[in-house]
């Protein structure tokens, strides 16, 4: 059963690492670590936004984020 719970600033890493993965099935080596480098969650995203994470019991296999705004905006879907 997959279970939805609020993302927090500890979890900035994992959000990245998560996505890198996930664009892993998308594009070379190369452009994976450029990506790494540039893909950074600051703790005020988390903050401001609605981040969660998805598990599946005990996992996590993905994340959402969407962006609160004037017009709320899915962000990521990973």
């Amino acid at each position: 059963m997959l279970h939805y719970i609020d993302a927090e600033a500890k979890h900035t890493e994992l959000l990245r690492d998560t996505s890198i993965s996930s664009k892993g099935y998308w594009g070379s080596q190369e452009q994976l670590e450029q990506w790494r480098s540039n893909l950074r969650f600051g703790d005020e995203y988390v903050s401001r936004n609605t981040v969660k994470l998805i598990l599946d019991e005990s996992e996590v296999i993905g994340f959402f984020a969407i962006v609160i705004g004037d017009i709320d905006e899915l962000d990521h879907l990973w």
